[in-house]
């Protein structure tokens, strides 16, 4: 064990990287669907989906704060890392990407667990 604080490298990605299935249909579909709306594509890759996803779940975490929703790609899935009565609050300043957001988080499984 050590007293210094150990970083995430590529290596650590990569491993998840090739442990993970990669976006289902409904993620994908929002994904084309976001760019074809002109939303910029700057949202966290499969493998930090993943590891997010794991820290949340082995945390029990019930709540997250994301700042800056932008398509909802993210929120929706860290709200299915979530238990039943956990919540994901994301903040986005862009009209525009907060009603795209809020459509496709309506359409997903997770409707009830993201507010925007």
């Amino acid at each position: 064990m050590s007293d210094q604080p150990q970083r995430f490298t590529n290596r650590h990605l990569e491993y998840v990287a090739q442990h993970t299935t990669g976006d289902d249909p409904f993620i994908t579909a929002l994904k084309q669907a976001a760019q074809a709306a002109g939303i910029p594509t700057i949202w966290a890759g499969v493998a930090q989906i993943s590891l997010m996803q794991i820290v949340l779940k082995s945390a029990k975490v019930r709540t997250v704060v994301e700042m800056g929703t932008l398509a909802g790609s993210t929120a929706i899935a860290l709200a299915r890392a979530l238990p039943p009565d956990g919540m994901v609050h994301t903040l986005e300043f862009s009209d525009k990407h907060a009603d795209f957001a809020e459509e496709w988080i309506r359409k997903s499984d997770v409707p009830n667990k993201v507010k925007v």
